[in-house]
């Protein structure tokens, strides 16, 4: 069939896409969608129609780089736009901001300068009270959603890669979070004081091996030996250890929603069904 063409309104924001995509969240009542393009612009989109609502640029003069992160709160009444622009962390030009959009007109609530230290993901609270961004400074804040301010700050201690792992466990007092320094962290979301910390080999090699059983007691990951771990989320306690192979590299998870068996599939073809409790094998595919 003859492709058809797009509707004049999503045309500009197509081309943006094309061009360089970065993060788009759809509002909790799904009547809009917010997508962030370059150059550094965050477009509401009513999601019934395509037109837009309106559209604001986060920050100026980096035409290379997009909105690294959005989400939006819980009522979805707020937007949270991470990005980062200049030449690289740390560097001369470099400009990394957060910021909080009102939904209805994108009108700008808050702003957050991290300086030259760049967002590299943000995540939220259950209760939509604190944003949390993680830097390529190693420094993880826990920002005020109502007004940006600061309320804790806790430094991994180096400068980490593009990606960051956010965990926010069901009880509301941990995050849990990867930050690719080879550690897997801990902290209380009311303070930042660490709870606990796996360190060097014992932690995942990257953020795509971490995953949490559905009630939130234990995590799941995947050292670069080919181990599958078990920890408890409260205590960082390993609760057993699995073998998937020194070659294993996993691909794709998926717990079963009484949270009894997870399904592990790795990029060698095979898929492992585990039972939680104990960490045994019940099939392999």
């Amino acid at each position: 069939p003859r492709r058809q063409p797009l509707p004049p309104q999503l045309c500009g924001v197509a081309n943006d896409l094309r061009s360089r995509s970065a993060s788009s969240v759809v509002s909790p009542d799904g009547a809009f969608i917010f997508v962030g393009t370059r150059p550094g612009r965050l477009s509401a989109l009513v999601a019934a129609s395509g037109r837009q609502r309106w559209s604001q640029r986060l920050a100026g003069g980096d035409e290379r780089r997009a909105p690294s992160a959005v989400l939006t709160s819980p009522d979805g009444a707020v937007v949270f736009a991470a990005f980062g622009g200049g030449k690289g962390p740390g560097k001369e030009g470099a400009e990394g901001v957060v910021r909080a959009l009102e939904v209805g007109a994108g009108e700008e609530k808050w702003t957050h300068d991290l300086a030259d230290a760049l967002p590299r993901h943000i995540a939220l609270s259950h209760d939509g009270a604190i944003l949390f961004v993680g830097t390529s400074s190693g420094s993880l804040l826990a920002v005020s959603a109502a007004d940006g301010s600061v309320r804790w700050t806790y430094e991994v201690g180096e400068t980490v890669p593009d990606d960051w792992n956010f965990y926010v466990c069901p009880d509301r007092r941990s995050l849990i979070f990867w930050a690719g320094d080879g550690h897997l962290h801990a902290v209380c979301v009311g303070s930042g004081e660490r709870r606990w910390v796996i360190g060097p080999g014992e932690a995942p090699p990257s953020d795509w091996a971490f995953c949490a059983s559905p009630d939130g007691s234990r995590l799941f990951f995947c050292t670069s030996e080919g181990l599958l771990r078990a920890v408890a989320a409260a205590s960082g306690e390993i609760c057993w250890t699995y073998s998937l192979g020194p070659e294993a590299t996993p691909h794709a998870w998926a717990a079963g929603p009484d949270g009894a068996c997870l399904f592990l599939g790795t990029a060698q073809g095979e898929l492992h069904a585990l039972d939680v409790a104990a960490g045994s094998r019940r099939w392999m595919y």
